[in-house]
C-alpha cells in the first residue's frame, strides 16, 4: 500500500513486518526503518547520525532528512518525509545517482577527517586534569606532613 503520511513509533527493535506509514526509530541502535513509501514492500533502513540521516519532529509530524533514494530497490523510489507527509522527488539518472553517492561519501569523509583532526589536537595538548592531580597530590602530602609533626 502506497503511503502518503508517516507517523513516528519509537521502538527498542524493529518489528516484522513493518507497517506502512510508520517510521520506526530505535535510539538503542541509532537507526530508523520503514516500509518503502511506494508500497513495494521493501524495508528501508536508515542509520541516524550526524553524517547520515536525521529525524526531527514537531507538532506537524516527523521529518527524515536527507531524502530517501532507494536506488538498489526495483522501484528506485525517491522521496522526502517532511512533517509526516511524503513528498515525491523526480526520477534520477544513473549518472545523477553516482554523483549523489560520491557527494555523500565526500561529506562523510570530510566530517570524519575533521573529527580526527579535532581529536588529535585535543590529545596532543597536556592534560589539565593531570596537572591538577599533581598539584592535589603535593597539597595532600604537605598537609599530611604538617599533621604528623
Amino acid at each position: 500500500m502506497k503511503a502518503s503520511q508517516f507517523r513516528l513509533a519509537e521502538v527498542e527493535s524493529f518489528p516484522r513486518p513493518l507497517q506502512a506509514g510508520v517510521l520506526y526509530y530505535s535510539e538503542r541502535f541509532s537507526g530508523a526503518a520503514h516500509a518503502c513509501a511506494c508500497g513495494c514492500g521493501m524495508e528501508v533502513i536508515t542509520p541516524i547520525s550526524t553524517v547520515q540521516w536525521r529525524i526531527t519532529r514537531n507538532a506537524r509530524g516527523v521529518s527524515l532528512r536527507p531524502s530517501i533514494g532507494n536506488w538498489n530497490f526495483p522501484c528506485q523510489s525517491h522521496y522526502w518525509i517532511i512533517d509526516g507527509a511524503v513528498h515525491w522527488s523526480t526520477d534520477m539518472t544513473e549518472e545523477q545517482i553516482r554523483a549523489g553517492r560520491a557527494y555523500n561519501s565526500a561529506l562523510r569523509e570530510q566530517y570524519f577527517k575533521a573529527k580526527s583532526a579535532e581529536q588529535s589536537l585535543i590529545t596532543s595538548q597536556p592534560s589539565p586534569s593531570a596537572d591538577h592531580r599533581n598539584l592535589l597530590a603535593r597539597l595532600i602530602s604537605w598537609i599530611w606532613g604538617r599533621l604528623r609533626r
